[in-house]
């Protein structure tokens, strides 16, 4: 079975976001398992881990922890990562293909990635884990999503039915992620709003 996860912490979204994003997964994905990463589970409607110590500093890279093998252990099977920032309007089952690795392609540049959604087998792409020890140890500076593609770059990436709200057409899209300045989708002012709830 695949596990969905999402994150959540700080205040930026409230449980709100969480319960919603399970809603759309209900309507839009067969035979999942959904679980929320967080450090404040209240109000939150579905299962609920503790998010980790594991780089707990600016910026997401403390989401690199699910390439740990201690975490794929853990989860014990294919599982996703997608972002509470996004809208749902189609079944997305057929997006999570057989592949050990797939990720979003960045809307600005073809050869970067957007990680406000990827897949994976457990412990499949470890060395993210393994090599990362910080921006700066690492001799890096970027986001989460840009060291993920320094250290396996070349990587297959989905190119159809994601969209990137206010930055590519998103009529065919079955998922739509809000990246950039728009980061609300109960802001959204495309029909698409009505299928967020």
């Amino acid at each position: 079975m695949l596990t969905v996860f999402c994150f959540k912490w700080g205040s930026k979204y409230s449980p709100k976001y969480v319960n919603i994003l399970e809603n759309m997964l209900d309507r839009n994905l067969t035979d999942f398992r959904f679980i929320c990463i967080t450090d404040d589970p209240a109000g939150v409607k579905t299962e609920c881990w503790p998010l980790w110590d594991f780089y707990n500093g600016i910026g997401c890279y403390r989401r690199l922890y699910v390439f740990s093998d201690e975490f794929g252990e853990k989860v014990g099977g294919k599982f996703v990562c997608i972002d509470l920032d996004c809208i749902i309007t189609d079944d997305i089952t057929d997006l999570f293909t057989n592949d050990d690795f797939r990720i979003n392609a960045s809307p600005g540049i073809p050869t970067h990635y957007n990680a406000a959604m990827f897949m994976m087998d457990p412990g499949a792409r470890k060395q993210v884990y393994d090599q990362f020890s910080g921006p700066i140890k690492s001799g890096f500076t970027g986001t989460d999503q840009a060291f993920i593609r320094e250290t396996i770059p070349g990587e297959k990436v989905w190119r159809s039915g994601i969209g990137h709200y206010g930055i590519t057409d998103i009529s065919d899209s079955k998922i739509v992620f809000f990246s950039g300045k728009n980061k609300d989708p109960s802001k959204c002012t495309n029909s698409i709003r009505e299928y967020w709830h």
